[in-house]
Order: structure tokens, then C-alpha cells, then sequence
């Protein structure tokens, strides 16, 4: 995985440009990877500004396929469920089906079934948006960029492999009829909605939706420990903080280590393990 990563990697300066296009400051490279922090991080890999997130999502595959691991995929979770009686947790899938295990790990984002049962009821949003499009940039190039303007700001990512950009639109500068935007993942924006900035952009790999913020969640695992949240179902972000991928990584790093310590004596440790992984 290491290997892996560090292939990976993207080293790209960052840039800070006006509206106008004039530059503010850069280039400029990340300060964690200043010389005194480096030397905190002796013997540990250099690290890189960028990871591309859909090979980092295919090393994690490759090495769940390694220790022999099955994903099943397409199934839809109806009910997260805590029987303390019989010391599991589990899911009901939408099909009927029951699985059941130590510790069911809620990984399915805002709206997801395991805040009925750890909560009562779901999240509810805060009037505050962001909204995610993606461009085609020129290209041979590797670099962040943020452009700043009055009332709203872009920020772009390029490289040779992959083009990202978020921006936060004025409503008054929407294109007149267009679709309105509703809270969801899938792709129902048509690049001719866009301004001429994004007319290059591939079809399908829009998505524009109001990105509402949610308060933390005071409490991350359900009475009896068996079913314990991560990411996005605890503690969700808007995608301009660039910090989902880094809480992810946080939380699963956090709580395997918390279920390893805590389930020494076996697998009746597991929820004292999820309640620590809460705490920390």
C-alpha cells in the first residue's frame, strides 16, 4: 500500500489568484511538509498535497481483495439493528436479509439508517450550501488554485490525470430555468446550465446540489456499542473544508485500533472498543 501510494501521489504548488486574475500569492507548497515538520515525521513517507481518490479507493480494494475480504455490493441497508441479549449487531437489507456481526460500522453518510437507531431521527440541515461542480482545464499542468471574488470563490485542482473544481454560486447568477438544485449525489445537471467556464466538462460528471451543513452528532454508537458511526453519518463536512478524505482515514484508523485493543479477550470487547473510538 505504501508503494502504492507513494506512485500515487500528486505534488502540485498552490496558487491564490483575485477575480481579476491577479495572483495574491504563490507558488507555494503545503507548510506540513516545511523542513521542522519533517523532522517530526522522521523515517515516515513525504506526503504528498494530492491523492487521486479514485485510485486511492482501488489500492484499498486491491488490499481487501489481498487478506480476503468480500464486498458485496448493491445491497441496500433498510435497518441498523443492537440485540444486547445476543451480544451482535447487524443490519436488515432491502431485500429482507439479516446480517449479523461483533460490530456494524455506519459508513452510508448524512441521512443514514443508523441515526434512527443511535439518534432517533436524522440530521436536519442548516441553511448554509456549497455547491460541486468539475472542469476541463489546459493541459499538461499540475496545481491548486483558488480564485477569491466579491461574495464567492472557485477553487480548481489540475493535473494530467483529473481536473476538480468547487465553486459557491451567487443564486442571482443561476442560469434562468434551470433544474433546482435538491440535496443528492447523482449527476442532474446538464454542462449547457453551465457558464462557458465548464462548457467542456463530460456529461454525467456534474452534480449540483445545495451541500447543507449538519451539526456534529453528540453520540456515535447506539446504547449497546454494536453499531457505531463513521465520517459523514457522526460528523459531516461541506467539500470546500477538503477534509472528508483526512476525517475518513481518522476515523477508520481510530476505531480499528480502538476494536484491536479493546478485543483482546475476544470479540465481547468490541463495543467497549466503538464507545472508546466515540471518546477519543
Amino acid at each position: 500500500m505504501l508503494l502504492e501510494l507513494e506512485e500515487d501521489k500528486i505534488t502540485a504548488p498552490t496558487y491564490y489568484y483575485r477575480h481579476t486574475s491577479e495572483l495574491i500569492y504563490g507558488p507555494s507548497e503545503p507548510s506540513y511538509n516545511d523542513p521542522e515538520h519533517l523532522a517530526e515525521r522522521e523515517n515516515f513517507p513525504y506526503v504528498g498535497p494530492a491523492q487521486i481518490r479514485k485510485k486511492f479507493y482501488r489500492m484499498l480494494l486491491r488490499q481487501v481483495a489481498k487478506i480476503g475480504i468480500k464486498v458485496d455490493y448493491g445491497q441496500r441497508v433498510d435497518q441498523y439493528f443492537d440485540d444486547e441479549k445476543a451480544g451482535v449487531g447487524g443490519v436488515v437489507i432491502e431485500d429482507g436479509s439479516v446480517r449479523v456481526a461483533d460490530i456494524a460500522v455506519a459508513a452510508d453518510a448524512f441521512k443514514s439508517r443508523s441515526e434512527l437507531l443511535i439518534a432517533g431521527t436524522h440530521a436536519h440541515p442548516v441553511k448554509r450550501y456549497v455547491r460541486l461542480p468539475f472542469r476541463k482545464r489546459w493541459e499538461g499542468v499540475t496545481a491548486n488554485e483558488f480564485w477569491l471574488g466579491a461574495g464567492m470563490h472557485i477553487g480548481l485542482y489540475v493535473s494530467p490525470d483529473l481536473v476538480a473544481f468547487g465553486i459557491t454560486p451567487r443564486d442571482e447568477f443561476l442560469v434562468d430555468g434551470s433544474a433546482k438544485a435538491k440535496e443528492s449525489w447523482d449527476p442532474d445537471v446538464d454542462p449547457e446550465e453551465v457558464e462557458t467556464l465548464i462548457r467542456a466538462t463530460p456529461r454525467g460528471s456534474l452534480v449540483h446540489w445545495p451541500l447543507l451543513w449538519r451539526n456534529l452528532r453528540p453520540k456515535w454508537t447506539s446504547r449497546g456499542g454494536r453499531v457505531v458511526q463513521v465520517r459523514d453519518c457522526a460528523h459531516s463536512t461541506i467539500p470546500a473544508s477538503v477534509r472528508g478524505g483526512t476525517l475518513a482515514l481518522e476515523d477508520a484508523i481510530t476505531l480499528a485500533s480502538s476494536l484491536q485493543l479493546a478485543s483482546h479477550g475476544g470479540s465481547s470487547g468490541a463495543p467497549l472498543g466503538a464507545k472508546v473510538y466515540h471518546l477519543l
